[in-house]
């Protein structure tokens, strides 16, 4: 008994890519519709145990949109390849909120020592991209330095 490989007409093995392309499309728009009220931070340097809500609020006072608590449903660091630092996530309650805080941030370009803290350095408030959508926006990066 010869075994053969089963083979697909082409129209079904195309409309089979079509599909697994689509879902992973369709998976990467869910990965970022459940981000849509995070905000990430970067730079933000803050002592042991200390509490990232209240650095955050004093990120708002130095950026001219107060931030309390009320406006914040959690907080907590992301872990980054570069040992002793880390990126902070921010989930707000209101996507309105989150829209503004990146847009003041980047306008009034904030330091560290804006913050109350001694050390040098920005801090950045982006939006909290999934990972796939990260690599692309580091490749276009990447090649915006090249040239």
């Amino acid at each position: 008994m010869v075994l053969t490989r089963r083979r697909f007409p082409r129209s079904q093995a195309s409309r089979n890519q079509r599909k697994k392309g689509a879902t992973s499309y369709e998976e990467i728009k869910c990965e970022q519709y459940s981000r849509r009220s995070n905000a990430e931070i970067k730079g933000l340097v803050k002592a042991e145990n200390e509490d990232v809500t209240y650095l955050v609020s004093k990120l708002g006072v130095a950026i001219g949109e107060p931030i309390s608590a009320d406006n914040i449903e959690v907080c907590h660091p992301l872990l980054t390849p570069e040992e002793g630092q880390s990126n902070d996530v921010v989930q707000f309650k209101s996507r309105s909120k989150r829209d503004v805080v990146p847009e003041k941030a980047q306008k009034n370009r904030i330091k560290i020592s804006n913050v109350g803290i001694s050390n040098e350095g920005a801090i950045f408030v982006n939006d909290h991209l999934c990972p796939f959508l990260k690599k692309i926006v580091a490749q276009a990066i990447a090649k915006k330095r090249e040239h």
